[in-house]
């Protein structure tokens, strides 16, 4: 079920994209997300598309890998498609008329457009935990939102924790296979009725949320163990080097977002 799924994994290389520094990467995914949210037309989805193709043969990373992200999100995507073809007025061309149900070519279209939004999001956030170890992606998270500690937000914390979030969504999904498969064993049915799913859904969801609990508990145990105090005043082994690789490449990143809402505005 979740064998290929590769969200939150780190895909180990010495590509040109591994090389680029962690906050270069994380500061360009930000950059290109505002395009995509700020795209309305399909240009600006095609020079988005092609951006990941490029960066996808940088990295050296089979776009099997890549793709695969998509499934945990296939019931968002079905069901965003879905609230679309039925919520929107019908307006333009008639596509599908079954009844009183009726599909019109626009409603179709701005649901594809909304479903790409979503997969460019889950892509390009793939890309970056892929090309990126996990310590690296705490220490830039840090790093760019260092200002934020003269407003007494405690921003180690923060970076921490979302370091030890994403390490752990490989953990939760291969623990989530094994309790699928254990209660599929057990006689529970994910393919029956609906209230027999529910039934196997709440059977499956209960030990879930107990092993992480469990998990976080003696997560925290570990650090206290180790002496982990974080308001200590800490230092870093490996410390962030900014090169003229990261200039050009944030360089070129902004500039094709300013250029992509330039258009948008005038289209």
């Amino acid at each position: 079920m979740t064998k290929d799924i590769t969200l939150g994994k780190y895909f180990p290389g010495n590509s040109f994209v591994h090389r680029l520094d962690p906050r270069t990467k994380i500061v360009n995914v930000v950059i290109i997300l505002t395009a995509v949210f700020a795209a309305k037309t399909w240009i600006t989805y095609a020079f988005v598309a092609v951006a990941i193709l490029i960066t996808v043969f940088a990295a050296h990373i089979p776009a099997r890998l890549l793709f695969n992200n998509l499934r945990p999100f296939l019931f968002i995507l079905i069901f965003t498609f879905a609230w679309h073809l039925i919520f929107l007025p019908v307006q333009g061309a008639i596509v599908l008329k079954v009844g009183d149900f009726v599909i019109s070519q626009k409603a179709l279209l701005t649901a594809m457009f909304y479903c790409i939004r979503i997969a460019m999001f889950i892509l390009l956030s793939s890309l970056l935990t892929l090309t990126t170890a996990p310590l690296e992606l705490t220490d830039a998270i840090e790093v760019i939102l260092a200002p934020l500690k003269k407003f007494k937000i405690p921003i180690h914390e923060f970076a921490l924790m979302t370091s030890i979030a994403i390490r752990f969504i490989p953990t939760i999904m291969d623990e989530a296979e094994k309790l699928y498969l254990a209660q599929k064993n057990r006689g529970a049915r994910f393919d029956g009725a609906l209230h027999e799913r529910l039934q196997a859904l709440l059977a499956l969801t209960i030990p879930l949320l107990t092993n992480a609990f469990k998990r976080a508990e003696e997560l925290a145990l570990a650090m206290e163990a180790r002496c982990y105090d974080n308001h200590a005043q800490r230092t870093n082994y490996k410390r962030l080097k900014w090169n003229w690789r990261d200039s050009i490449v944030l360089c070129s990143a902004g500039l094709s977002a300013a250029l992509i809402l330039t258009f948008e505005r005038l289209s």
